[in-house]
């Protein structure tokens, strides 16, 4: 398979509601160290940062700036991301039933990029607080950097900058490998998880109204298993088939 002329272009670093106009200069510069170019911003209350201030910081990474790409949240950031990753220092059951180290998710990353080409988004929060978790749960996957117990918050362009640093380690090391077909990007697997579970709410499966963490599990198991869109159909086919043969043998 050949590889892509530039598979970091595939990958956009995502910054949720910064506050400092010198950050986002500085994640530039962190950014164009390691060849990445794709930066999407959600600013709080449609804020425009200070292009002198950016630019400052930015120096000869001002361009990254200029091409950003701004959205109104971060569900329309990931729209057409096929898999997304959310890093947080704050972890826990009650964010996400899951962590990955950056060591084990950035080799996933690069394989979905090398063998389909597949955008991903690696998504940060704001330097005070970082990403809430209603954020958190839009995100594919969620990661984690390992610091000090004494001193865990690290600078928002320091995290850019080892995530990205990580990422062209691995893509240095990948090599591409057979691929059954590109992931559906979010949208569609959005679709496909509503989908699935409102063929298990039409046979009762759900005791309470709020179906949204079923949801956003089959999104997420879509998303991190790659499916392409002729496997996202077929399992949507197989929760009609149980729906059917539910309610058939209800009759």
């Amino acid at each position: 398979m050949k590889l892509l002329e530039h598979p970091e272009r595939q990958m956009q670093i995502v910054l949720v509601r910064p506050e400092g106009d010198a950050n986002i200069g500085a994640v530039c510069r962190a950014m164009k160290n390691m060849g990445f170019t794709s930066l999407a911003l959600i600013l709080p209350d449609g804020r425009e940062p200070d292009n002198k201030i950016v630019r400052t910081w930015a120096l000869n990474a001002y361009d990254i700036f200029e091409g950003s790409r701004v959205y109104a949240s971060l569900a329309d950031a990931l729209e057409d991301s096929s898999f997304s990753v959310g890093f947080t220092r704050r972890t826990g059951s009650r964010r996400r039933s899951r962590f990955f180290d950056l060591e084990e998710i950035a080799p996933r990353i690069i394989r979905r990029v090398l063998e389909a080409g597949e955008k991903q988004s690696l998504v940060f929060g704001n330097e005070q607080s970082g990403l809430d978790s209603d954020e958190l749960a839009l995100c594919s996957a969620a990661a984690s950097i390992e610091s000090h117990f004494a001193f865990p918050s690290l600078n928002l362009s320091h995290a850019v900058q080892i995530v990205c640093y990580s990422l062209r380690r691995a893509l240095m090391g990948a090599a591409p490998a057979a691929s059954g077909g590109p992931g559906i990007p979010r949208r569609e697997a959005d679709a496909a998880a509503g989908n699935i579970t409102e063929e298990l709410r039409a046979i009762g499966f759900f005791t309470l109204g709020d179906s949204t963490w079923l949801r956003n599990f089959f999104r997420d198991l879509i998303e991190r298993a790659g499916l392409n869109a002729r496997e996202s159909e077929y399992l949507e086919s197989l929760f009609r088939k149980i729906r059917n043969l539910k309610i058939h043998r209800s009759q």
